[in-house]
């Protein structure tokens, strides 16, 4: 039985690494209640939850609560698009795909003399110059305060992805997403589950009130979602993020990577409450 279910990415599935990866540890252990992982399927997210609802899946596991998880610079690639409402797949197909063994293939060895000992050179004599080392896939960038245990604990490293929809973001492509998850929530009703949706957070968006002299834009994406009419619950992780860090809370998110830390899933499931 699982009456929590918790369908997403990388974030879901423990990514992160470090301390403790799972937020579903948290949400298990505040509410007492039972949660269990489920990876999606092919087919896309809200499509996974429309399988294994109409093949009977929640219904075996009397499932109350779906939280539906999402990287911010995935958000509108996943959810801003058109759903087929009536998909179906059998259980076996589901289960098939599920429960296969996955084996990992090995990681090659690099060679001693490679193209990232040729970067690290490079990129440390032009991120003087460039903010991205005018190629790299990571932004570097001087914040406020020190809000990181690293050496540099002043220094911003975030993603290119971070950036790339800034300018997408926009009243019709967020209310398409919105109209999408109150759809699925008048699904799920039928069957008295509750949806929750849960975009974490971009790290540039998070950290980029601290940036000193940042030209870039802001990043608009839950101020232009957090005033619509929603059906389903929204879990705000910036607003509940940013109240850390406002604090000078440290490392809420890893200095060297996009996920965030078990700060981060402790506040958020502290103060999210399942009834």
């Amino acid at each position: 039985k699982a009456e929590i279910i918790t369908i997403g990415d990388s974030v879901s599935m423990g990514g992160a690494g470090g301390l403790n990866p799972y937020y579903q540890d948290y949400i298990a252990t505040n509410s007492h209640k039972t949660v269990m992982n489920i990876n999606f399927l092919p087919q896309g997210f809200i499509e996974t939850i429309l399988i294994l609802n109409n093949n009977g899946v929640f219904d075996e596991l009397e499932t109350k609560v779906i939280i539906l998880e999402s990287i911010e610079n995935e958000v509108l690639r996943r959810y801003s698009k058109i759903i087929n409402w009536d998909i179906h797949k059998d259980k076996e197909y589901v289960y098939k795909y599920l429960l296969k063994n996955k084996i990992p293939k090995p990681k090659p060895k690099p060679f001693f003399i490679n193209n990232l000992n040729y970067n690290s050179l490079l990129y440390n004599l032009l991120y003087d110059y460039d903010d991205n080392a005018f190629y790299s896939k990571v932004y570097k960038m001087q914040l406020s305060k020190e809000l990181f245990t690293s050496i540099e604990p002043d220094i911003l490293l975030f993603i290119n992805k971070d950036l790339s929809n800034l300018s997408s973001y926009n009243k019709d492509n967020i209310a398409l997403i919105n109209n999408n998850l109150n759809r699925l929530q008048k699904v799920l009703q039928k069957k008295n589950i509750k949806l929750y949706f849960m975009p974490v957070v971009d790290k540039y968006n998070l950290y980029s009130k601290y940036i000193l002299n940042n030209k870039y834009k802001e990043n608009v994406f839950f101020e232009l979602f957090r005033p619509l009419q929603k059906d389903y619950i929204l879990i705000d992780t910036k607003s509940i993020l940013r109240e850390l860090t406002d604090k000078g809370v440290k490392d809420v998110y890893y200095s060297d990577d996009t996920h965030w830390g078990f700060k981060a899933s402790e506040e958020i499931f502290t103060q999210i409450k399942f009834k």
